[in-house]
């Protein structure tokens, strides 16, 4: 039996203060619901410390409907930091293994508490990952799906092939539509709404209309683990 293409929407960086969670993450949640296909919102960890009621209600009504997954977007979403003493460091990349493992728990410890979910899936802020995450993933038992991860942990693996935002933040259509292959079994394609204007979410529909001309199967990650054993 032939199957569909897989595809994975990764959307990144679900924070309070990026930008107004209630403008375009609803509006791009609506854009989801519409096309009646999936994503996965990636949340960070401290927006649960003193969430807004509005901000907390949103997350929480996003949660109870089955085409979305949040997932583990880490803690802080420290990038392209610098040290005292000129060292680069990204919350992931050049921090220690209790650092990175201590940063994965409070974000399960938060959206356990606060939303009364267990993430089962994580991806690292930038991607950016060094020889300390796979283990420190590893040593949250419930993180079984890693978004662009490191192979040598034992999670599940969803590996990044080709782009959307082309470059980064700029979904584009043009760049897509001559990027794209049938022939990848699984698609995980990466997104940052909470930073797009009205082209932005244009050239993001006219990519879900050219998917859907594919007759792709849109799926979320921690789905994967049932169709990898079919």
């Amino acid at each position: 039996m032939i199957r569909n293409q897989l595809v994975i929407l990764k959307a990144d960086d679900v924070r309070e203060d990026n930008p107004p969670f209630l403008d375009n993450w609803a509006r791009f949640a609506d854009i989801i619901r519409e096309a009646n296909v999936k994503a996965a919102l990636g949340l960070i960890g401290d927006s649960l410390i003193a969430p807004s009621d509005a901000f907390l209600n949103s997350v929480v009504e996003l949660s109870q409907d089955r085409r979305f997954e949040i997932w583990n977007h880490g803690f802080d979403h420290h990038l392209r930091r610098e040290r005292n003493n000129g060292s680069a460091y990204s919350e992931f990349h050049n921090t220690s293994l209790d650092h990175q493992r201590h940063h994965l728990k409070e974000t399960q410890r938060l959206a356990k508490e606060r939303l009364g979910l267990t993430f089962t899936t994580f991806g690292a802020p930038g991607n950016h990952i060094d020889d300390n995450t796979w283990q420190a993933v590893d040593a949250i038992d419930d993180l079984i799906v890693w978004l662009y991860g490191d192979t040598r942990s034992t999670a599940h693996i969803l590996e990044r092939t080709i782009n959307i935002e082309q470059p980064t933040h700029y979904p584009n259509f043009e760049g897509f539509r001559n990027d794209y292959r049938a022939d990848i079994p699984v698609l995980t394609l990466q997104l940052h709404p909470g930073g797009w204007d009205d082209d932005r979410f244009e050239n993001f529909k006219s990519i879900l209309r050219l998917l859907g001309d594919q007759d792709v199967c849109y799926i979320n990650p921690t789905e994967t683990l049932s169709e990898i054993v079919r």
